[in-house]
């Protein structure tokens, strides 16, 4: 089974993580090297690295690639250091009648964008 990155919700433009170069829909393979698969592995890689911390991502179709982010010193409050939070998104329940649902859907269908714009909650 495939394991499927976190994706990075929003990003606040004055932030640390959006300073190094990370933005909205960013999909997180890595943090220094190794694979991660869960939001909270980027905090708790956050809290455990040195001075600074690589996210190894992927931005669309572009090749998965290294964005370097310089932590500071404190981190008393990583998640607030970094100013990220994880995408939301929606899945289409497993009980939903496939004859119910719009062309192209089926049940256990995660949906992470609507015309192009990533789905928010």
């Amino acid at each position: 089974k495939q394991v499927r990155s976190p994706v990075l919700g929003y990003v606040d433009p004055g932030g640390t993580a959006a300073r190094a170069g990370l933005m909205s829909g960013d999909g997180v393979h890595k943090i220094d090297g190794e694979p991660i698969a869960m939001f909270d592995d980027i905090i708790i890689g956050a809290l455990l690295a040195g001075e600074k911390i690589t996210f190894t991502i992927q931005r669309g179709d572009a090749p998965p690639h290294d964005v370097v982010v310089t932590l500071p010193a404190s981190r008393e409050n990583v998640r607030e250091v970094l100013a990220v939070q994880p995408a939301a998104r929606s899945r289409i329940p497993e009980t939903a009648s496939p004859a119910t649902l719009p062309s192209g859907l089926r049940p256990g269908d995660e949906i992470i964008a609507v015309n192009g714009m990533q789905v928010a909650s």
